[in-house]
């Protein structure tokens, strides 16, 4: 609990109240635009590597069959907006491998700060239940690393 108590002590309070609501695991509650400036606290405050490690992190906590749709999901989404992805893994290798999916969300987000929100937004993820789940995971990950270790 004091873990809990320093991370919501470091963020903003609107912050706080969504990575409480993914702690419950109440994902659908979020309101899209808290969701989306929860993660843009957040995600940027993190290295390349850390946020590969974070989304990584995240992905490990979603079935294999949630990790196979975040993965077409995020496939269709970037062929929609023109945004180039060469390692989307497929919907098979991102079930079995956490840290694929991870890599190709990194390389989303290494393109520019604002290229996961294009993705990320409403009628893009946050119409996806899967897939706001996943942003949310990524972005409560990055709120305990950003507080620092247990």
């Amino acid at each position: 609990m004091t873990h809990l108590k320093r991370l919501f002590g470091s963020l903003p309070p609107e912050v706080s109240n969504v990575i409480q609501q993914v702690e419950a695991g109440d994902h659908s509650a979020v309101p899209d635009a808290q969701a989306h400036a929860a993660y843009s606290h957040v995600a940027g405050q993190l290295s390349p590597e850390e946020f590969q490690q974070v989304a990584a992190d995240a992905y490990t906590k979603l079935t294999p069959e949630q990790r196979s749709q975040v993965a077409d999901y995020l496939r269709t989404q970037a062929q929609q907006h023109g945004i180039t992805v060469p390692d989307v893994p497929s919907a098979e290798t991102a079930a079995a491998d956490p840290g694929a999916l991870a890599n190709a969300t990194a390389q989303i987000q290494g393109q520019g700060p604002n290229i996961p929100q294009q993705l990320f937004a409403p009628g893009g993820t946050f119409s996806n239940p899967i897939a706001k789940m996943a942003l949310l995971a990524i972005t409560a990950m990055a709120a305990q690393r950003l507080a620092g270790p247990r």
